[in-house]
């Protein structure tokens, strides 16, 4: 997220190969430039190889106290195996090189104002380098039924978090080295022999994160929740041109850690309910209730000498409630 000067971007077109983009924005600007390079050998009737090679480059340039201009490269490389077992399903095997995006905030200093923190800025920021090993497989049948399954491992190179300067205030910098370990499963069951033109969908990521901190206990990666998952429901009625759903969110827990204190905010599960149709034609009414068990959060703020391994020295707990939200939106193209 970014805030631009003059509330303005431009964007060059893409050409298949290059995409080019400037954006300026206060206090800084980046010059972005990328090239891609795909092939693809089939060494059997049911497997190939697919190889990628990536460049990417960006000037970066900070105005102000902290003056700096600074030129990155990266080459990010990848292959994949891809075996097709049956007609409908597929396995692949995959290794991929690239690099973490920068938050172009993080480049200037800025108090958060709702909890009076200050953050140093920090022009030399340089972003993660990531190796993604995965293995994955897909299964298909029916006309909409469709199931994968994916298992991944990331190294992170450099990973950017908190860290204190020497004058004790703390900025964004490179703390450690860190490793993903993870699966996600992804679902989507026609249920037409129960009602027709319903189906059931499922989408659920499991993640096991640790950074290597320097002098300090390893320690999970900051705003990485551990698990997510969805459930939803849907049933088109072709008849009437209308559908209506439901859907389920599980509790999301995120995990911060500051120089001197560690922030933990869990957002409670989440179900909305929904109805749409264009039976009136040009207009398409929907309607969606969200929350309705309640929406909201708990934060907790506890605060030592130094994170896991300092003194404790206190804690915030702040609860968030909200009620029902109704959202009608009555949509008629011009």
């Amino acid at each position: 997220a970014s805030t631009l000067a003059d509330n303005s971007s431009r964007t060059l077109p893409a050409s298949g190969r290059k995409r080019e983009q400037e954006i300026r924005l206060f206090a800084s600007t980046r010059r972005y430039d990328c090239k891609r390079l795909h092939l693809t050998y089939r060494v059997a009737r049911t497997a190939r190889l697919e190889m990628g090679l990536a460049g990417e480059w960006s000037r970066i340039g900070v105005t102000g106290d902290i003056a700096d201009v600074q030129t990155l490269g990266y080459a990010k490389p990848s292959a994949a195996v891809v075996w097709d077992v049956r007609p409908r399903l597929q396995l692949r095997f995959g290794i991929r090189r690239t690099v973490d995006q920068l938050e172009f905030e993080d480049f200037a200093a800025s108090v958060q104002g709702v909890d009076d923190r200050p953050i140093s800025g920090n022009a030399r920021l340089r972003p993660a380098r990531i190796t993604r090993f995965q293995a994955r497989v897909d299964q298909r049948w029916g006309k909409a039924g469709a199931v994968s399954g994916e298992a991944f491992v990331e190294q992170r190179q450099g990973v950017l978090d908190y860290v204190p300067t020497l004058s004790g205030s703390q900025t964004i910098g490179i703390a450690g080295d860190g490793r993903i370990v993870g699966a996600t499963v992804q679902a989507t069951v026609p249920v037409d022999v129960v009602l027709n033109g319903a189906q059931i969908t499922v989408d659920a990521t499991r993640r096991w994160t640790r950074l290597h901190v320097p002098d300090a206990p390893d320690r999970p990666l900051s705003g990485l929740p551990s698990q997510e998952a969805k459930l939803a429901f849907r049933h088109d009625w072709q008849a009437i041109a209308s559908s209506w759903g439901a859907d389920w969110t599980t509790a999301r827990i995120t995990r911060i850690f500051y120089v001197d204190e560690v922030e933990r905010t869990r957002v409670r599960p989440l179900w909305t309910v929904y109805a749409e149709t264009s039976a009136w034609r040009p207009m398409r009414i929907s309607l969606t209730l969200r929350g309705l068990t309640g929406v909201g959060s708990e934060r907790r703020r506890d605060f030592f000498e130094r994170p896991g391994s300092g003194a404790f020295t206190g804690s915030q707990f702040r609860r968030r409630d909200s009620g029902l939200q109704a959202i009608l939106k009555i949509v008629r193209p011009l």
